[in-house]
């Protein structure tokens, strides 16, 4: 994991670092006090990003990336230098299984209840307005039952069933 400090562009300068112009960077998880996680994934190799400060999701900033004393600092220095290549490189692209997909779901049904969101919210986020719009009240509701069945997953995954997918990829 790289770490690194954000702070805001100043208006009129060019900004070093613009989130929405790096396609490799395919997810951000902003944790507990506004931490966020970029995760830089090509078809060779992943790299988490911890960016502190100003957040790089809402807009242009400038980052300044901080190597503990007690790191090892041949390794981060490795991680630095491929730094650029990995931002240039295409993102992989896995196809991934019904279960993968489910679970992903599930998280995201867990999390967007915790905060008070409906299922056709929660149900935007997984599959997207659109989808949403032309599915939601079609025969069958499949897509209503679909986040109903996720949220159940979520919830327990969240009670003790990530032991489970835990043992399953340690094997």
């Amino acid at each position: 994991m790289l770490e690194a400090v954000a702070r805001r562009a100043p208006s009129g300068t060019p900004a070093r670092f613009v989130l929405a112009d790096q396609t490799c960077i395919r997810h951000v998880v902003i944790g507990p006090r506004d931490i966020e996680h970029l995760l830089i994934r090509t078809s060779e190799r992943s790299l988490t990003v911890r960016v502190t400060g100003h957040r790089a999701s809402r807009g242009p900033v400038h980052l300044k990336f901080v190597i503990p004393a007690e790191s090892r600092v041949k390794e981060a220095a490795a991680i630095l230098a491929s730094y650029p290549d990995l931002l240039t490189m295409r993102s992989r692209w896995v196809k991934k299984t019904s279960e993968q997909m489910l679970t992903r779901d599930a998280f995201i049904a867990f999390d967007g209840h915790a905060a008070g969101a409906s299922y056709r919210e929660m149900a935007e986020a997984v599959h997207g307005q659109k989808r949403v719009r032309e599915e939601w009240s079609g025969r069958g509701c499949s897509m209503k039952e679909r986040m109903r069945r996720a949220l159940a997953k979520g919830q327990a995954l969240c009670h003790g069933g990530h032991r489970k997918l835990v043992e399953q990829a340690c094997r």
